[in-house]
């Protein structure tokens, strides 16, 4: 165990969240995990179903007395988002998570920290493992690849659950989610041909540095920079002095994050150097103004490099130019104020957040060979209005010619339910412990209750877990007293369920 981990209460919470620490889990790589959980569990008597996608099924009877309290599937994912800082060595294959702390905060070593999703597993595997934890009949539903769109859960054998009541653990905010929007994934393939360079063409490097990134459902509302769409406006302004020739563009590696770096290598000619220089320099500028407020380390650089073999043509160049820069970026709407307001003064009721209702994320820019592929992570709390937003890049791709559109990956929303009992027993039982309400929130971040909605109609189900911070970039952090608090409260949660079916008096467990 990780020394900065020992002694930390509940010792077999952090010993799990260590152990998930020690194996290298990013999306698509899970397999590792997923087989150390399934033989763990097994040598311990526990029935484990584990697909070939790697998602787990493992089961725990009843505590005496609770036979016939509803049984309870508790949910959380194992892959994580593996993102790092520019000068840091981490191999996500084969590298532990090198976890350290600053008193009650737990980061990483230039890494994302993994505590999205590994402090909601490390939970459900402790309670799985408790002899004093009293709960319903649990269901342990461990999933694959939700960082990757998702497509774990999507592959579940639904028909094997017998519970209707969710708890899933993947919230990462302090409070419960009752409600989150769908996403898809859908990738723009931009042809183009290379062509031989000249002699007299001068070649740059474009570099943006330096933006704080994030989860692209959570942080997007906050107004920070995209590198991808940063570039492509500085590209904008080097074009209109005549026009360049890329020889290679990237940005991004996860289409769930906020892209924080990205550059471009492009060639011009000699007599356009200056107005270049000139143009670049402006508009960087301009965008550090933009964005001092937000993401004040905002880094815009041009430099001259060696002359590369091949680019695109002209044509070619400013087709990715003008797609990059007409895609959608950001909020494009937010909620409406009365809405989720409960029609009935018995009913459960949101505590209001303002958040974004639509939003588009440029996650990643890539090449492959001469075809220049962007990804753009299309986000609604209405399904309708995120396929409006596929079919608005759908559109694009078609104006611009030789541009292939595909949708990689496709979720659905999950819609609000005021009448939830389950979220009200936990409203009730936060108050019972701390005195205060609870936020009572939806997320304009994915995750998989959309999917558990869609496949177990009329299911109650409720996000809860750990507040993390700045997830899904390398300033990831968690609090050691929230994942203290979080814990007791799911404990609790477990323990009122007892009373899930005579809950009566909806009032006593409204939030504010």
């Amino acid at each position: 165990m990780q020394e900065v981990l020992r002694g930390l209460e509940p010792e077999r919470v952090f010993w799990w969240f260590d152990r998930i620490a020690q194996i290298p889990h990013g999306s698509g790589r899970e397999q590792v995990l997923s087989d150390y959980i399934k033989e763990y569990f097994q040598k311990q008597g526990f029935p484990v179903t584990q697909d070939r996608h790697w998602n787990l099924v493992i089961r725990k009877p009843a505590t005496a007395g609770y036979e016939q309290a509803p049984a309870v599937i508790l949910e959380a994912h194992l892959d994580m988002v593996c993102e790092k800082e520019a000068d840091s060595g981490h191999d996500f294959d084969r590298d532990p998570i090198r976890v350290l702390r600053d008193g009650d905060r737990l980061y990483a070593d230039g890494t994302t920290l993994g505590a999205d999703n590994a402090t909601g597993v490390a939970f459900a595997l402790s309670i799985l493992e408790s002899e004093t934890a009293v709960h319903p009949a649990l269901e342990v539903v461990l999933t694959t690849g939700e960082e990757a769109g998702l497509t774990g859960v999507k592959q579940l054998d639904f028909d094997s659950l017998k519970g209707r009541v969710v708890m899933n653990l993947d919230c990462s905010d302090e409070g419960i989610v009752v409600g989150c929007a769908g996403a898809s994934v859908v990738r723009l393939e931009l042809a183009g041909e290379f062509e031989r360079t000249r002699r007299e063409q001068q070649f740059y490097e474009l570099r943006v540095s330096g933006l704080l990134g994030g989860h692209c459902g959570l942080h997007i509302g906050l107004g920070r920079g995209n590198a991808n769409v940063i570039l492509g406006r500085a590209l904008a302004a080097a074009s209109r002095t005549g026009g360049f020739c890329l020889a290679r563009v990237e940005g991004g590696t996860q289409n769930g994050a906020i892209c924080r770096e990205a550059k471009a290598a492009f060639a011009v000619e000699q007599g356009d150097m200056t107005a270049v220089e000139q143009a670049v320099a402006e508009c960087a500028r301009e965008l550090k103004h933009e964005l001092a407020g937000v993401d004040p380390g905002l880094e815009i650089e041009l430099e001259k490099i060696p002359r590369e073999t091949a680019v695109l043509s002209q044509e070619d160049s400013a087709a990715y130019v003008s797609l990059i820069n007409l895609l959608p970026s950001g909020v494009l709407e937010m909620e409406r104020d009365d809405e989720g307001e409960a029609e009935e003064p018995s009913a459960l009721r949101l505590t209001m957040n303002h958040l974004p209702e639509t939003s588009c994320n440029i996650g990643m820019v890539y090449m492959e060979g001469s075809r220049i592929c962007i990804h753009c992570n299309c986000r609604s709390s209405y399904g309708s209005k995120k396929r409006w937003l596929q079919e608005k890049c759908r559109l694009l791709a078609a104006c611009h010619g030789r541009t292939a559109y595909s949708v990689l990956t496709d979720y659905p929303e999950w819609e609000f339910n005021p009448d939830s009992r389950l979220a009200r027993l936990i409203c009730r039982e936060y108050r019972a412990q701390t005195g205060e309400p609870l936020l009572v929130e939806r997320s304009h971040g994915g995750n998989e209750c959309g999917t558990f909605s869609k496949r177990l109609p009329g299911a109650d189900i409720v996000c809860m877990g750990t507040k993390i911070h700045h997830a899904h970039s390398p300033r990831e952090w968690v609090g050691i007293d929230v994942i203290q608090k979080e814990y007791r409260l799911l404990l609790g949660a477990l323990r009122a369920m007892k009373e899930y079916e005579r809950q009566e008096d909806k009032s006593q467990c409204m939030s504010v």
